[in-house]
């Protein structure tokens, strides 16, 4: 079972500025070479990592297709096949009690991916982050970049990631650092719309 999002040709914007990081002609270039999904399996956080992936996004002017969510590791296969269809990478964003993202296990033995002793995949790029790590399997058009679902750890893989895609696919990119989802800001965001004023009770802030 899966839930999906389909985004019609939308073009990622930075979401700090809420401006295209290049000129409006390159931006719409950038977005038809480097369509993109986003997958969520067994994740905990989602609003978060998506929005740093939208950022993401944003900086190297590509769009985002479609968004799903995933529970089954043959429905992840099957998603990640269908948007690999028309996309050009797709993000893959699991748990990862083990400090390996849930989904590269049967990403990897789909892929036929060999092994090191230690379980890490031969030929794979590895994307570091403090304690848990991320990947991105390759092929010459293809990306899935495989990630945590933790902020904190995803931060510096998000930039990584953008390094490499812009030198794979010739993308223009405006690096900075990744905005996720500030939740702290969203709950005193609700707080305002309810407080006392105007004379009305309201609810205590």
């Amino acid at each position: 079972m899966s839930q999906e999002r389909e985004y019609e040709d939308s073009v990622a914007l930075s979401e700090n500025t809420g401006k295209k990081k290049a000129g409006r002609g390159e931006i719409a270039e950038n977005s038809a070479r480097f369509p993109a999904g986003l997958l969520f399996f067994h994740a905990g956080q989602t609003a978060p990592l998506e929005k740093g992936v939208l950022h993401l996004l944003g900086q190297l002017g590509g769009s985002l297709m479609k968004a799903a969510a995933v529970q089954e590791e043959g429905e992840l296969l099957r998603q990640l096949n269908g948007m690999l269809e028309k996309a050009r990478c797709v993000f893959v964003v699991s748990g990862a009690p083990g400090g390996v993202p849930e989904a590269a296990e049967p990403v990897f033995r789909a892929l036929g991916a060999k092994l090191t002793p230690e379980g890490e995949p031969k030929g794979i790029f590895t994307l570091l982050g403090k304690h848990k790590r991320g990947y991105l399997p390759e092929s010459r058009e293809k990306v899935i970049c495989l990630l945590p679902d933790d902020d904190g750890e995803a931060e510096g893989m998000l930039i990584e990631a953008g390094r490499r895609l812009s030198e794979k696919f010739s993308l223009s990119y405006a690096e900075e650092k990744p905005v996720f989802l500030d939740q702290k800001r969203e709950e005193e965001t609700l707080r305002s719309f309810f407080a006392q004023r105007d004379g009305f009770p309201g609810i205590p802030v």
